[in-house]
């Protein structure tokens, strides 16, 4: 918190790993810099409690309990993860590739997991191919129903590197007392204008 009250959006960031580099060189050295970076796209992450017909190809969120991971039968099938939600619908998981111990670590039977990505259906079953995001049941507080997307094309900068640095220093935004308004209080009443701050 001491950290937070000796800074202001019109301080630099700090850090020194190739990430902050890159964020340094395309949008600048200071916090109100990232700040007033727009996201090119607001994507929907859709939490649901049950998987509809109507999902079929789009974006989901639900919390799944895994309950079964199944090794391929050979390297061109995929890696199979066995899931129920709180009611009792059953999604499954698909992974390519052989990273066994990787899925196994990151998936643990018996675990509640919140799982984003797109839905699709084969045969009867719900499944995921390669999920977009995986929560444990202690990061839910993390999770953003409504995400932003940042044109980060050609600044190799990770994306949820670059959301987590964004909402650290909304925070630093949030503890940082404005001086006064520089616009007449009346005008922004009369044109139903947002304060700068909450802009």
């Amino acid at each position: 918190m001491n950290i937070l009250k000796n800074k202001n959006i019109f301080s630099n960031f700090e850090g020194t790993s190739s990430q902050i580099a890159c964020i340094k060189k395309f949008f600048g050295e200071r916090i109100i810099d990232t700040l007033i970076h727009f996201p090119l796209n607001i994507k929907a992450k859709n939490l649901k409690k049950i998987i509809e017909n109507d999902d079929i190809d789009k974006f989901v969120t639900i919390d799944l309990i895994i309950v079964k991971h199944q090794k391929p039968f050979n390297r061109k099938s995929p890696y199979k993860v066995s899931t129920k939600t709180s009611l009792g619908q059953k999604i499954n998981i698909l992974y390519f590739g052989g990273y066994k111990n990787f899925y196994t670590k990151k998936l643990l039977l018996n675990e509640k997991y919140r799982i984003t990505g797109k839905i699709q259906l084969f045969g009867n079953n719900f499944q995921f191919i390669h999920p977009t995001e995986i929560l444990n049941s202690k990061d839910l507080i993390k999770f953003e129903n409504i995400e932003p997307e940042y044109n980060l094309s050609r600044t190799k900068i990770n994306n949820k590197f670059f959301r987590k640095f964004i909402l650290k220093n909304i925070e630093i935004l949030n503890s940082y007392k404005f001086p006064n308004e520089w616009i007449d209080d009346k005008y922004l009443e009369k044109n139903k204008w947002l304060n700068f701050k909450n802009a």
